[in-house]
């Protein structure tokens, strides 16, 4: 009597256990679809992902294998013209490109060493200019410097220098105009004793 008793408490169980899978996998058609409604790819994401999980549960049946086998027979076969061609396309398209790219390499390598040059040239004559303006400068100085020492010399030596007199305008001949006259026209600009 115990055992049966223990039998149908396992039965029923099981029984539940059973009931609660199947509610579940019932539910959950309508779990999925109120998570995905309003969003298709959701809903595509989860049938893909359970499709999945359901084959990698399953083992391969014999007629998949079977099929599976001569796939990879038949790839096998069209591997090497398939990797040939490829590789042959790649030479081609290696072979088009190299020039140009080679060009353009020259071309960014050409721009790049006149904008050097530009900036050396540009920077020898500002170089240049400014040495010649120092140059002028200091030659100025120094000529100023030398006059201004010769003048404070020539102060030094003689405190009281002798009065130089102003030049007076002399009229070198008298003009003659023909007439007689008794008269003397001074014309030197000097007063009168």
């Amino acid at each position: 009597h115990g055992v049966g008793s223990a039998a149908g408490t396992a039965a029923n169980g099981v029984g539940s256990a059973a009931s609660s899978a199947a509610g579940a996998v019932a539910a959950a058609p309508q779990a999925a679809k109120s998570t995905a409604s309003g969003n298709p790819l959701i809903a595509g994401a989860v049938a893909f992902g359970v499709g999945w999980l359901l084959s990698s549960l399953l083992p391969p049946t014999q007629k998949e294998q079977q099929i599976a086998s001569q796939l990879t027979d038949q790839a096998a076969h069209f591997k090497e013209p398939v990797k040939e061609t490829l590789t042959a396309a790649a030479g081609e398209i290696k072979e088009q490109v190299a020039p140009q790219v080679a060009d353009a390499a020259a071309a960014v390598k050409d721009a790049g060493t006149s904008a050097v040059a530009a900036v050396q040239e540009t920077a020898g004559s500002a170089v240049a200019d400014v040495q010649s303006t120092a140059t002028d400068a200091a030659s100025t100085v120094a000529a100023t410097a030398a006059s201004s020492a010769q003048t404070v010399k020539e102060t030094a030596q003689d405190p009281y220098p002798a009065p130089v007199a102003p030049a007076i305008p002399v009229d070198p001949a008298p003009t003659y105009t023909g007439q007689a006259t008794t008269e003397y026209q001074d014309r030197s600009g000097i007063p009168p004793l």
